[in-house]
């Protein structure tokens, strides 16, 4: 009797050991050729933002479907220095201490593409600082209507929600209207 659990055993154990291998085996097969297909997100290193080419490159179906995110940074800070190039510098400068405050939104702070644009808009006006995390910045400059400016990025704001969401719209209502209180 003893032999023969003995042997029920052992055959038992070879046979889930054998399963697991062979399920372990398969779903390597069976995944490498699958599609694969990242919207919106690059896979990348999140702290310096380096593409990750090996997950770009899984097989000859994987697909990032999105935009050059550093090109749309650069292309919304020249949006923002072309208009006020052409500004006056009045009307830009209200309250005519010389310094062009501003705010900006920041999504995902760990998102390439956020990252992306704020450095795209805070280059364009001198406060970029090397890093894209809120509030360090430095000093800046800028030309409006062929005066040059101080500009100063009064708060950087990540629009992260209390759930966790990384781009939260209630986030985003509080602190623009917020701001807007900062500044009557």
């Amino acid at each position: 009797m003893k032999k023969i659990i003995l042997v029920t055993l052992l055959a038992a154990t070879a046979l889930s050991m054998v399963s697991a291998a062979s399920k372990t085996k398969a779903k390597k097969v069976l995944n490498k050729d699958k599609p694969l297909v990242f919207f919106n997100r690059q896979p990348s290193d999140p702290t310096s933002g380096k593409i990750d080419t090996a997950a770009v490159n899984w097989n000859d179906k994987t697909y990032y479907v999105g935009f050059d995110a550093a090109g749309g940074g650069a292309v919304q800070g020249k949006l923002i220095t072309d208009y006020l190039a052409k500004a006056d510098p009045a009307k830009i400068d209200r309250n005519g201490d010389g310094i062009i405050g501003y705010v900006l939104c920041i999504g995902d702070v760990g998102h390439n593409d956020s990252k992306a644009r704020t450095e795209g808009i805070r280059k364009a006006l001198g406060t970029w600082n090397g890093t894209t995390d809120p509030g360090k910045v430095k000093e800046g400059s800028v030309t409006v209507g062929g005066k040059t400016f101080k500009v100063v990025e009064l708060e950087g704001k990540a629009m992260t929600g209390t759930d966790g969401s990384t781009w939260n719209a209630n986030a985003a209502t509080e602190a623009m209207g917020g701001w807007g209180n900062k500044v009557r």
